[in-house]
């Protein structure tokens, strides 16, 4: 009678320790999520993961932000990981991170404009997201000699002027701002001439008798100015991208990812990006295949580089804008059909033991912007996904606008 008392005690155990699904687990905050976590993905981490991609489906999605961040608290407390890595300008973020690496006590109001106003992703200015920047300063806080970073891989927009002056020419010489501001006072230069004069003053400084911390900024600018001329433009009347630019922006941020990433980091961005496989986007003219992200990451990094994504399988409310209807609407979205099938399964899909499952699954990226959805392709040598996450149902995330 005991042995089968004990019995039925482990099987009920062992049900409840693996009852938390995944949508559940999505609504709990992250302190409260990170034990579900542990018990889900724990023993799913490969052993040298240099760089570890966690893929949205959708931009906007309130539950896999839950999720995903999550997990990646998880990841940063129980793994070791210590970089958290954007797709977004890296000098957009560098005055949030300066905060969370500081001694500065807890402000979620100084935490909530540098979300709010300082980033320009959208799916960054999130209430679910500023939910983990808030976790992550409490960490850092909590744990000073194992600071987590937060820092941009992209170049989506070019750096300004004024950002050069103040962060480089002020700081080296502040006597010299004023006499470049004078200049352009009294004339009507265009942008790229005074940029021009920056660069003048930057190359006017005596190599042999700057310090090193002048030349350590002068590195960063250096740096700065090559960002900008990684930043995509359109090179045709219906606003696309050549293929040739596109490579060259894109060997940038794998390069970016790469030098974050010295010690172990997290890649946070969409499922279109994470995937292991190609794309093709109606942006890029002649809508030609083109690696992923994650697969060029694959490729440097071969077994170092994981990709855990989220999918749903139920229905999806999400906000979506219409540029050429100019408005912001609420669609119902339905799940795919592969994504129906799987859930007969499961929620929860892991390599190598579902294989067979997910050796050929494709799964959603849907934008935010109306017709820019990409399409996925995969590549026949690669497993897409290193895990896959299924949702019931989706709604939208607490959006942060700039205009409050």
């Amino acid at each position: 009678m005991i042995k089968v008392c004990i019995a039925i005690f482990l099987t009920n155990l062992t049900l409840f320790l693996q009852a938390q699904d995944v949508q559940s687990i999505s609504e709990k905050p992250i302190d409260e999520a990170l034990l579900d976590i542990e018990r889900l993905v724990g023993k799913q981490i490969k052993d040298g993961t240099k760089v570890f991609g966690i893929g949205e489906v959708a931009t906007f999605a309130r539950e896999t932000q839950r999720f995903n961040t999550a997990l990646a608290a998880y990841l940063i407390g129980k793994q070791g990981f210590s970089a958290v890595l954007l797709e977004e300008d890296d000098w957009k973020v560098r005055e949030l991170n300066g905060y969370l690496a500081s001694k500065d006590i807890l402000d979620t109001l100084v935490i909530d404009s540098l979300v709010r106003f300082g980033l320009s992703v959208p799916n960054l200015r999130t209430g679910e997201f500023k939910e983990f920047i808030i976790w992550i300063k409490k960490y850092n806080l909590s744990n000073p000699d194992a600071i987590v970073g937060v820092y941009g891989v992209s170049a989506n927009s070019s750096i300004p002027v004024d950002y050069l002056v103040n962060n480089y020419v002020t700081t080296i010489d502040y006597e010299a701002t004023p006499k470049l501001a004078e200049r352009w006072f009294k004339n009507h230069y265009s942008e790229s001439e005074a940029y021009q004069h920056v660069e003048d003053w930057i190359n006017s400084i005596d190599a042999s008798t700057m310090t090193s911390e002048v030349a350590q900024l002068i590195g960063k600018y250096r740096k700065d100015i090559n960002h900008n001329k990684m930043v995509l433009k359109p090179n045709s009347q219906d606003l696309k991208f050549s293929v040739s630019d596109f490579d060259r922006f894109e060997t940038y941020v794998v390069d970016q990812v790469l030098e974050k990433s010295k010690d172990k980091a997290i890649l946070y961005s969409s499922n279109s990006r994470i995937m292991k496989g190609n794309f093709q986007s109606k942006s890029v003219i002649d809508n030609p295949v083109l690696p992923t992200l994650g697969k060029n990451l694959h490729i440097k990094l071969k077994g170092n580089y994981s990709a855990f994504l989220t999918d749903f399988s139920g229905s999806a409310q999400l906000p979506i804008a219409d540029i050429e209807a100019q408005k912001i609407s609420v669609e119902d979205i339905s799940g795919s059909e592969r994504a129906r099938n799987l859930a007969l399964k499961g929620d929860r899909f892991f390599l190598p033991k579902d294989i067979k499952d997910i050796k050929e699954f494709i799964p959603a990226s849907i934008s935010f912007f109306k017709g820019r959805d990409v399409t996925l392709v995969l590549d026949e040598q690669l497993n897409p996904v290193d895990a896959i996450f299924l949702f019931s149902n989706l709604t939208d995330a607490e959006v942060l606008s700039n205009l409050d």
